[in-house]
């Protein structure tokens, strides 16, 4: 069986985060003035060292927000410029993945901060009614912030990338690598150089990799090749799972399951005990199929939730889906139900005459293949059957006093029963029809023809819906 390759794909996108302002309303408007138009409304030239922009509009945080966003755009083609050499540089070092597809569509998570940002002028125009907001952000004490942010971050992350190294555990140097990652993913443009064991390494670049190297290791399989799963058996089907990593096992490592076609009604979640093994419970299947499929994967959120009250771990949580997440297909066998139909149960009486057993033993070979006709399932006509029907009709006779009609009525009783455990899973009765005529004969036709037509498809769709699930 081919090795299902791990495709390793780190998306770039840059994000501009600028939801945090330093200033209220409340501050901003202490700042308008009235008067004649500053020269900056349609001059602005930006002083040395500062990013500016200059927003208009007929509210005032409106306005200050628009020149908010012209400074964070100055920002965005700051980093947009830095991101094509750190591109050049993950590829270059993963190259050595020979068994892996690496994508060049790399996108990048980039925070800018503009909590620095400071509102200078505020000029109303008393013409239009505008606000016009004059802002600025000091480069060099904005970059000595985010430095000293990067820094704190980078080691944090060093900390947890030599932890991970240093663990015997494979779920936690995962754990550590990617707790490092997310804690690096906002400044993934920045070149973090650190020293280790004796050599100079750029930081993101390792962990990145240590990190595919290690989902490159993982295999997950079911412990049994063939899963067969009995559509309607009374026990669940329990599905063995089994994860290494460099053939050892993934020791209590969180896995999620899901089917994307929702053909199965299956367990979202379990933990590889100390062998490795999880163990998935899949209960029904919702169609008539022979084939299913569902997906088990690394749980990665849930092996660092207890970490997520770090914000800056928590806002980069999408990061994890652009990092290859070992996962593995399974495919279930579905065993679709054989049936026989035992010996019609005639009761009451409708034994009292070989004609009135006729006619009911034509009602149940139409109920049958009403039946066969809904579902497709398999008949028998053979004791091996999985499961066993069970049809029971009760008639009973009566004659009017005044008129002297002769009338009939029919109850349908049905219960299904799985051969192999000798249990019930399935039992109704339908409502009671009468029907008259000149003789207990047609009286029972009538009624019979009266089941089908008012009943006989709503009472098969009852059982044609427990079978299909």
């Amino acid at each position: 069986m081919l090795r299902k390759k791990n495709i390793f794909l780190i998306s770039i996108l840059i994000l501009i985060i600028n939801s945090t302002f330093s200033i209220t309303d409340d501050n901003l408007s202490k700042k308008v003035k009235k008067g004649r138009q500053p020269k900056w409304v349609k001059n602005l030239v930006a002083p040395e060292g500062f990013y500016v922009g200059v927003g208009q509009s007929g509210t005032l945080q409106d306005s200050y927000n628009s020149a908010v966003n012209i400074i964070a755009q100055q920002l965005r083609a700051k980093v947009q410029s830095e991101v094509q050499t750190q591109i050049d540089i993950l590829v270059k070092n993963n190259e050595r993945f020979v068994n892996q597809e690496f994508k060049k569509n790399i996108i990048l998570n980039a925070k800018i901060d503009l909590e620095d940002v400071e509102a200078a002028e505020v000029w109303l125009s008393s013409k239009t009614g505008d606000y016009y907001t004059y802002c600025r952000l000091n480069i060099a004490k904005y970059e000595e912030k985010q430095r000293k942010i990067r820094e704190d971050a980078k080691n944090y992350s060093f900390d947890l990338f030599k932890k991970a190294n240093e663990t015997g555990d494979p779920a936690l140097s995962i754990k550590y690598n990617y707790l490092a990652f997310l804690k690096l993913a906002p400044y993934l443009t920045t070149i973090f150089e650190v020293n280790y064991q004796g050599n100079k390494i750029n930081l993101i670049i390792e962990i990145i990799s240590k990190l595919q190297e290690k989902m490159n290791s993982i295999e997950i399989a079911p412990v049994k090749e063939s899963i067969i799963f009995e559509k309607l058996s009374s026990k669940p089907t329990l599905i063995k799972i089994k994860v290494t990593s460099d053939k050892n096992p993934l020791i209590n490592f969180p896995l999620i399951f899901f089917d994307k076609e929702n053909n199965l009604v299956l367990t979202d979640s379990a933990s590889t005990d100390s062998e490795g093994v999880a163990l998935c419970i899949i209960s029904k299947a919702i169609k008539n199929i022979k084939l299913a499929s569902f997906n088990t994967k690394l749980d990665i959120v849930s092996l660092i939730k207890e970490e997520l009250k770090d914000d800056d771990i928590a806002k980069n949580m999408a990061s994890l889906l652009n990092l290859g997440v070992s996962s593995k297909d399974i495919i279930v066998n579905i065993k679709l139900p054989i049936f026989r139909v035992a010996k019609i149960d005639i009761q009451g009486d409708l034994l009292s005459d070989q004609a009135y057993m006729l006619k009911v033993n034509n009602l149940a070979v139409s109920l049958k293949n009403l039946l066969i006709k809904k579902t497709g399932a398999n008949f028998t006509e053979y004791k091996d059957a999985d499961f066993t029907i069970n049809m029971q009709f009760i008639g009973n006779f009566s004659q009017s006093s005044l008129s002297g009609g002769q009338y009939t009525r029919i109850i349908v009783n049905l219960s299904m029963v799985e051969n192999k455990t000798g249990k019930e899973i399935y039992t109704d009765s339908s409502s009671e029809i009468k029907a008259g005529s000149e003789n207990y004969l047609k009286a029972l036709q009538n009624a019979i023809d009266k089941f089908n037509k008012e009943i006989g498809d709503e009472f098969i769709d009852k059982v044609v819906k427990f079978i299909n699930g």
